[in-house]
């Protein structure tokens, strides 16, 4: 019997060739990942309408709903209402978990007719919970008409960062980092909010602006083909603070309105400078 030093020798070499098989395994993986981790947009920039001779070119309206609170707890997606009818919310950030927002967010965009005739519309989920994740929705979604399904579809997104259609088509994804790929450097971001202190600017108004000026595709990085970037807060307060990348905020009415409400005169008000523009 070899003595216990030479035993532990063995061992030690032994347990030493398994932790050089794991690192270089893992530097394999780590060489690999950032190629997994790129950035490919579901949708270019451009959208045609028409056919044949008579088709044109139209530039895209990518709208950023910010501070979304999409949050996945033990029994799914956290809700802070659900409860609010017989206890008191404690915490007071659960106050902006707040799907049901994102939901009717969604809706509104995707039942105009920016999104479904002259399907110009890209949208972009900020999740304030997520340490800056973005989720990236394609054109083709048909958001759930109920809460509770749309809870189950954000639920499967959270849990395997991808959802995609019986045809295997991907119609939301999480992005591997922040709205870094989104964003092209020193484009102008439009934050809609109901705050006293920004101008009062009709939907129409911003969308005749943004469409003949559009964004510049010669900007380093992010989207191109985009006529406007426009960012909806999507919290109980509608409050655009700590939102760096929007450079300036406007108002849609002299009154205030809810979140929705923003992404329905949006798209209506860019239908309507589309229509008036042809004529």
């Amino acid at each position: 019997m070899p003595p216990s030093h030479t035993l532990l020798n063995r061992r030690g070499q032994q347990f030493s060739s398994r932790m050089h098989v794991g690192a270089k395994r893992k530097r394999v993986e780590d060489n690999a990942s950032p190629v997994s981790s790129l950035y490919r947009p579901l949708c270019r920039g451009l959208s045609t309408r028409g056919s044949g001779a008579s088709a044109v070119s139209c530039p895209s309206v990518v709208v950023i709903l910010e501070k979304a609170g999409l949050l996945l707890g033990r029994e799914g997606v956290v809700d802070a209402y659900d409860r609010a009818g017989s206890t008191t919310i404690a915490n007071a950030s659960l106050r902006d978990v707040r799907p049901d927002i994102v939901h009717q967010c969604l809706l509104a965009l995707f039942d105009s007719g920016l999104a479904q005739e002259q399907r110009q519309l890209r949208v972009f989920i900020n999740l304030f919970s997520r340490g800056g994740r973005t989720v990236e929705v394609s054109p083709s979604l048909r958001p759930p008409r109920t809460l509770r399904r749309f809870k189950g579809l954000v639920a499967a997104l959270l849990r395997d960062g991808v959802v995609r259609s019986q045809d295997g088509e991907v119609l939301l994804q999480v992005l591997p980092g922040s709205l870094a790929p989104v964003l092209p450097y020193g484009a102008e971001v439009i934050g809609l909010t109901n705050a006293h202190s920004a101008p009062v600017r009709t939907p129409t108004q911003l969308a005749r602006a943004a469409l003949e000026n559009p964004v510049d595709d010669k900007l380093q990085g992010g989207l191109k083909g985009v006529a406007g970037f426009f960012c909806i807060c999507c919290s109980e307060d509608g409050s655009l603070d700590g939102v760096d990348y929007v450079t300036q905020q406007v108002c849609l009415s002299a009154y205030p309105m809810t979140a929705h409400v923003m992404c329905s005169r949006l798209c209506e008000g860019f239908s309507r400078a589309a229509a008036t523009g042809n004529r």
